[in-house]
């Protein structure tokens, strides 16, 4: 797998958590307009608390998938920093080749 490709994987894991947050705030911006403060007795505690997990559940997630982006950046950065290493190991490196019984 190619530095680029690690790049490109960690940019869109990090462009799906950002669509991923703005899903939950418009949810979140739904729920509270549509339920509001006024909404109260049994059904309504049953709905929050079920609204609470489902918002736990979101951050979960959101963490998940952030802390991947994250972890796909730094891989990208370390295989740059041993492409690198390589390819100057490489042109430093000289060999000299000689044909058979060739002793200039």
């Amino acid at each position: 797998m190619s530095t680029e490709a690690v790049e490109a994987a960690s940019s869109r894991v990090a462009d799906e958590v950002a669509a991923f947050e703005a899903r939950v705030a418009a949810c979140r911006s739904l729920v509270e307009s549509t339920i509001g403060a006024d909404w109260a007795g049994t059904a309504a505690d049953a709905f929050a608390a079920s609204w609470l997990e489902w918002l736990a559940g979101a951050a979960t997630i959101q963490d998940a998938l952030g802390g991947m982006s994250r972890l796909l950046a730094e891989s990208a950065e370390q295989y740059a920093t041993t492409e690198a290493g390589v390819t100057k190991a490489s042109s430093d490196s000289s060999i000299s080749v000689t044909a058979p019984g060739d002793a200039s």
